[in-house]
């Protein structure tokens, strides 16, 4: 085990260098806009959706459930079929 006995000396190699420039210049400056000057990802608030359709469905313990019981909870719904 080696012990350092003083300040430790960090050495930039060219290749952490052009690391360093790449980052920098793939960082925007400012907040990209789209085609009609508009800030993209602006604080401006989301337009509403519409809610979801409600439907009801029978859980494989034969309880019938609809979308209006998961009301305010997120919920993931994966359809599927097979043939």
């Amino acid at each position: 085990m080696r012990v350092l006995n003083g300040p430790v000396r960090i050495t930039l190699t060219p290749a952490m260098l052009v690391l360093a420039m790449l980052l920098a210049a793939g960082c925007p400056q400012s907040a990209p806009s789209d085609s009609a000057g508009t800030s993209i990802g602006s604080s401006a608030a989301p337009m509403p959706r519409p809610p979801a359709p409600d439907f009801s469905f029978t859980t494989l313990a034969g309880q019938q459930r609809s979308l209006a019981d998961f009301s305010g909870r997120p919920l993931v719904v994966n359809f599927f079929a097979t043939t």
